[in-house]
């Protein structure tokens, strides 16, 4: 097991709640040209090969590769594809809905009810933190535990927070409740290595996309 300090770590398939096997449905988008960055994350909602991310991953994976067709997008155990197609994408609230058929009839995650999250579970977010220090993940997919916290997110209203900390790299990633459902994404967060740390998501009911 790698841990660090502050809870984010290589998820335990035998201690989750859930089917491990929804690990396989997290993506990982380009790792750029550099192979310490991951990118950003993201997951497939259906046999169609439609993947949700954070907008702000893929406007910064298309300013780097020109096209969004060239953005590199590859799942656990897999190589990268191409060939990414743009569904809907709203850069205020911070998400963006993508297709590719060369991903479909893969496994993907079930979606929860789209209302926003609530302190009756514990939620896991998963993603593909960037290399850091003693922590030197790379391409590999890890896990942040966190309850919901009541208090507000002051910069975005529309935004909800959990007593977790997640590293760059989260972004877009799923968040995931203990009956194994999507809840949310992953679009912000801090990592201080304190109690205070902290992890931004954008909830479901914010998202206008008819969800499978």
């Amino acid at each position: 097991m790698i841990d660090n300090d502050w809870g984010i770590k290589l998820p335990d398939v035998n201690k989750l709640p859930f089917y491990p096997g929804v690990l396989n449905a997290i993506a990982c988008f380009s790792l750029s040209y550099d192979p310490t960055e991951s990118g950003g994350s993201g997951f497939l909602t259906d046999n169609r090969g439609t993947i949700i991310t954070a907008c702000h991953v893929i406007k910064d994976r298309i300013e780097e590769w020109k096209r969004l067709e060239k953005v590199p997008v590859s799942l656990p155990g897999k190589p990268a594809i191409r060939g990414l197609s743009l569904i809907e994408a709203d850069p205020e609230k911070d998400y963006a809905i993508l297709q590719s058929e060369k991903l479909g009839g893969l496994p993907h995650l079930s979606i929860g009810k789209k209302r926003k999250l609530d302190g009756e579970s514990p939620y896991w977010v998963f993603g593909f933190p960037d290399s850091f220090g003693d922590f030197p993940l790379r391409r590999t997919l890890a896990v942040s535990k966190g309850e919901f916290k009541e208090e507000p997110v002051r910069y975005r209203s529309i935004l909800q927070r959990l007593s977790c900390a997640i590293w760059s790299g989260f972004s877009g990633g799923p968040v995931i409740d203990r009956d194994g459902l999507v809840r949310g994404i992953a679009v912000a967060g801090s990592i201080s290595r304190t109690p205070d740390d902290t992890a931004d998501i954008l909830p479901l009911s914010e998202i206008a996309y008819p969800l499978p």
